[in-house]
């Protein structure tokens, strides 16, 4: 009988398959109990009006097991202690999470501080630079935009130096003395096609040969803030502008190009035999699923890349801005996977037209 392992989250269903790779038994609390989710795990949804807080009520009432934190739960560590003291841990401690999500903290410090944005207070603003205006518990580029001048410091925001380059997210496996790095993606933000506003997160692309950069950057943190498991860091050009001291939505596409399981203890980086990507469709206009479905929701071996993941369950209504479903592609090469991702964007665009 497979061990039971416990997924809590903003969405567990990424985490809820690579579980299912690694041999566990998932059971998942999250917000949407997607069709396949559902087909992965035991499910239990929190109604988003309770979260944070549901989750951890949830939790109480399922027997002990071993859990994970995915999306969103990083930012609240006092409910990730919270479930930690009936469930046990697999992932980055409370204690550590309160120093990780603190920017100014990893910011401040003499040995990290040379490869991360900076962050300053409206008053302190370097008139050659541009910032971005961020929420201190930020979460998939949401509520992100340019700063002004007629911006002014307030609780829950900070102003961090707005970088450019390319944009990528890099994933890696900590524990006590040991680092590994495990590979880097890269990262989509705001995209148009898919109708993201802002700099809200869009997706990745996994190509070969595309390794992580900041492996003695991560060396220093972890020995500073005892990093356990998988660790994201989020980059623009050189520059580290997010920590995610989590699952990571990378890890599925990593694992998938690669035949190799990271839901548990990574040995080595993955070898990458071909181009993979993931992209999140949010809602052009407010829309109703039709009960015939959005899109196919299974498949039925958990290594195959999936068409379409996330899948909402029919009659549910879609608010305008607000992701749909997930759509993947893998190719040989990294243009063939965009032009299949945006072609199933045009698809569904066309679907929802017609619900009209």
């Amino acid at each position: 009988m497979s061990e039971r392992l416990l997924i809590v989250g903003t969405s567990g269903r990424a985490a809820a398959a690579s579980a299912v790779r690694a041999g566990y038994a998932p059971v998942v609390i999250d917000l949407f109990a997607d069709v396949d989710t559902q087909a992965l795990a035991e499910v239990h949804r929190c109604d988003p009006r309770h979260y944070p807080v549901g989750l951890r009520d949830i939790a109480y009432g399922l027997p002990k097991t071993p859990w994970m934190y995915t999306g969103g739960l990083e930012n609240h560590p006092d409910i990730v202690a919270e479930i930690s003291s009936h469930h046990t841990l697999r992932g980055t401690l409370p204690s550590s999470l309160r120093s990780i999500r603190n920017w100014g903290w990893v910011a401040n410090q003499p040995v990290l501080r040379g490869s991360v944005a900076r962050i300053n207070k409206r008053h302190d603003f370097d008139t050659t630079k541009q910032y971005l205006r961020k929420p201190i518990h930020s979460g998939g580029g949401r509520n992100i935009r340019v700063a002004t001048l007629r911006d002014h410091d307030e609780p829950g925001y900070v102003f961090q130096e707005r970088h450019h380059g390319a944009v990528t997210s890099e994933l890696y496996w900590c524990e006590p003395g040991r680092v590994i790095p495990l590979g880097q993606c890269e990262l989509l933000c705001g995209e148009e096609w898919l109708h993201a506003d802002g700099y809200a997160y869009s997706g990745n692309i996994c190509v070969p040969d595309a390794a992580c950069e900041h492996l003695n950057w991560m060396i220093e943190l972890n020995r500073l803030a005892a990093c356990r498991g998988l660790v994201g860091l989020d980059c623009v050009g050189s520059t580290i502008v997010e920590v995610n001291p989590r699952y990571t939505a990378s890890v599925e596409l990593l694992e998938l190009a690669s035949g190799m399981t990271l839901a548990r203890r990574a040995e080595a980086a993955p070898t990458i035999t071909h181009c993979i990507g993931k992209a999140i469709y949010y809602a052009p206009t407010e829309f109703t699923v039709p009960n015939a479905g959005l899109c196919a929701a299974h498949r039925n071996r958990h290594w195959d890349v999936p068409e379409y993941a996330d899948i909402p369950t029919a009659g549910s209504v879609i608010r305008r801005g607000e992701p749909v479903v997930t759509l993947y592609a893998s190719a040989a090469e990294r243009t063939e996977v965009v032009r299949l991702l945006k072609a199933k964007a045009t698809g569904l665009d066309s679907l929802i037209a017609s619900q009209r």
